[in-house]
């Protein structure tokens, strides 16, 4: 499990003008999951992290809490 850097994931989402559940659903993720990458201190596996760097086009790593 990796830390999530749920600031970086929200501002992604707000740049996209996306609600939960749109984000949900268009990153093919399951809405408790995202429900829970958006909060502060959230880890998520690294498959969820592959699923949220494709959808954003970035790489992963900037996925990924450095502290």
């Amino acid at each position: 499990m990796f830390k999530v850097d749920s600031e970086f994931v929200r501002r992604m989402m707000f740049e996209r003008g996306l609600s939960l559940k749109q984000f949900a659903k268009a990153a093919g993720l399951n809405g408790l999951t995202v429900a829970k990458i958006v909060k502060d201190g959230a880890t998520a596996s690294a498959q969820t992290i592959a699923t949220l760097a494709r959808f954003f086009g970035v790489d992963g790593n900037s996925l990924i809490r450095k502290s």
